[in-house]
């Protein structure tokens, strides 16, 4: 298991190759595609918590909306 604590599974990980190969043209093995994707839950783990000095719950105008709800994958069910 990496960092993360996420252990991705092995559907999404066929799923990210495809997408990888479909925008950039290139192959890239499991592991490659397991190192990618821990590498963005990782980012998006640290852009997802306030700054230092920043309230984890802002209010008022410049107040965050929640995220967007999980996107479907266009041909999953």
């Amino acid at each position: 298991m990496h960092i993360t604590g996420h252990q991705v599974a092995p559907e999404r990980l066929k799923e990210f190759r495809r997408i990888y190969k479909e925008v950039s043209g290139e192959e890239i093995t499991t592991a490659e595609a397991s190192e990618m994707t821990h590498r963005l839950l990782t980012l998006y783990r640290l852009l997802s918590h306030p700054l230092p000095g920043e309230i984890e719950k802002p209010e008022g105008p410049r107040a965050l909306s929640p995220p967007p709800p999980a996107q479907r994958v266009p041909g999953e069910p």
